[in-house]
């Protein structure tokens, strides 16, 4: 049944959003199995990927992302494992192509496998040349495909710097969902016309391990306390709890796969699974078409 908000979103589509309580929070009810508010653990497993567009890409300063790869990969899934979380990994096709053991690890795992560029390409580099940003895509997909067996349904713009034109590209493309904006809490649907539909999960930097830990200075000094982060993490989650969004975590191996990060982690994981029973703990494939099937 269609219901909820309506209104406009980038480059004049339609956005069909839940039905509210009030100004800021979902009906009850809206979740399945009336569960409060939805959780997403996502990582970017963006591995030496993250630094391709970067000026200087010395191996020191790519090797900081192949330690997600050789290290941090393993840690993150020993511990979803052991609290039998669910996730989203969101891969390049590059990362996928140099580490298949990493990527087969995560699908073995039965995480779900997402797009996120091929050599971890933002999409504003093709402003005004589609046909590029769609060999991109369709290089990337082409990559997962041969991990999963079928094109993936899910994509995340590298360093979340989507271009205007492409959520109308990938939903021509056959994608259900993109994550990549910062508009609002809660999932909603944009319709761009002749049946092309794409699912937002939005996003939002404050949920991201890269800006409190990531060193790179002078543009980022990072390397925040993990009781800092903790703080922030645990307080939005509350919001979200309350006003029944959908919080989704970023994370990348290459940062939350240092010790005292994933002890973080681990303390959060401890803190939200007080309310499970009131979660619906998701990967985001899961949100997107539970959202498809409220909204439709």
């Amino acid at each position: 049944m269609r219901s909820g908000r309506g209104g406009k979103t980038v480059r004049g589509a339609t956005a069909r959003r839940p039905p509210n309580r009030d100004a800021l929070s979902l009906r009850h009810g809206y979740w399945p199995r009336n569960t409060r508010a939805s959780v997403c653990l996502t990582f970017d497993f963006d591995a030496d990927s993250a630094y391709g567009d970067l000026p200087v890409t010395g191996l020191t300063v790519r090797s900081r992302g192949v330690y997600g790869a050789k290290v941090g990969i393993y840690r993150v899934l020993e511990l979803l494992k052991r609290y039998d979380l669910p996730a989203t990994f969101f891969v390049p096709g590059y990362t996928a192509d140099k580490y298949p053991d990493a990527t087969l690890a995560i699908v073995r795992a039965g995480h779900e496998l997402a797009h996120h560029g091929y050599f971890h390409e933002r999409p504003t580099q093709f402003l005004n040349d589609p046909g590029a940003e769609r060999a991109v895509l369709e290089k990337g997909s082409a990559v997962l495909e041969r991990f999963i067996g079928a094109r993936p349904l899910g994509y995340r713009s590298p360093a979340w710097d989507l271009n205007p034109d492409s959520p109308k590209l990938l939903a021509r493309a056959g994608f259900v969902y993109d994550s990549s904006l910062m508009d609002d809490e809660r999932p909603y649907i944009m319709d761009h016309g002749d049946g092309d539909t794409l699912v937002e999960l939005p996003i939002d930097w404050v949920l991201d391990d890269y800006t409190h830990f990531q060193f790179a200075p002078p543009m980022v000094q990072g390397l925040s306390a993990p009781s800092k982060v903790f703080e922030i993490w645990t307080d939005e989650f509350e919001g979200y709890f309350e006003t029944g969004g959908c919080f989704i975590l970023t994370m990348h191996p290459q940062m939350i796969g240092r010790h005292h990060r994933l002890k973080l982690l681990e303390k959060f994981i401890q803190f939200m699974m007080r309310r499970r029973r009131h979660l619906f703990l998701a990967s985001c494939i899961e949100v997107a078409r539970h959202t498809l099937q409220r909204l439709a």
